[in-house]
């Protein structure tokens, strides 16, 4: 898939999902998601993908959805967001269908000459493939985080302590948090309410409210919390 390229839109033989390529500038996948949702009148849960795409960047995807027409989805204008071609299909796209990324990097404020610039390119990739390759991270390793907690969380997955994967996520300060984010925090880790932490936790806390609507419905539903981040 190629930035800026339009695929095309195959819409005349219906299915139960609707796949389309999304194009996105300075968007976080999930954020992404629940924008569209939210124009398209939809459960952010109707939508499924392969994988999420770094957020300070400009990037294409693969997304499905359920229930939506074509029409509606051509209809939302959202700036940074694109649509780059729709059609029908009887499977949704789901994690594990990623074949590879391919990635275009821009490094700017180079305080080098040409000559240098382009020696220290030549050595760099050489030094690349003579190793086979670079190290594959994962979350948000590409840009920092003020809350460098996901190696954390991913320990209590993989012990299958989703409980208390679920609790650390919401529970845990960070020291560069404002005083309002962390009281919430502590207020929810002392009294465990999640109905009452969805009303006070800060609103651009939303990969936490999200959970925490999710969690006051349904208090025990721990794996199915953790997979809607």
């Amino acid at each position: 898939l190629k930035v800026g390229k339009d695929y095309g839109f195959n819409v005349e033989k219906r299915s139960r999902y609707l796949v389309f390529l999304l194009e996105k500038y300075n968007w976080d996948t999930f954020k992404a998601i629940d924008v569209l949702a939210k124009h398209l009148n939809v459960k952010p849960e109707n939508f499924s993908f392969a994988g999420i795409k770094d957020k300070r960047a400009i990037t294409i995807q693969r997304v499905s959805v359920w229930r939506v027409r074509p029409e509606d989805l051509l209809n939302v204008k959202i700036n940074g967001l694109y649509i780059r071609g729709c059609w029908y299909s009887d499977n949704k796209v789901s994690i594990g269908d990623l074949w590879g990324n391919r990635f275009r990097i821009t490094i700017r404020k180079i305080n080098l000459d040409q000559n240098e610039t382009q020696h220290r390119v030549k050595r760099v990739l050489s030094e690349i493939k003579e190793i086979g390759g670079v190290p594959n991270f994962f979350g948000f390793q590409r840009f920092g985080t003020k809350r460098p907690m996901n190696h954390i969380i991913g320990k209590y997955i993989v012990k299958g302590q989703f409980r208390d994967a679920v609790i650390k996520f919401l529970t845990e300060t960070a020291p560069y948090e404002d005083e309002k984010t962390k009281e919430a925090r502590l207020t929810l880790r002392e009294d465990l309410d999640f109905k009452k932490a969805a009303e006070i936790f800060p609103d651009y806390l939303w990969y936490e409210k999200r959970m925490l609507k999710f969690l006051a419905n349904h208090p025990k539903s721990y794996i199915s919390a953790l997979r809607l981040i």
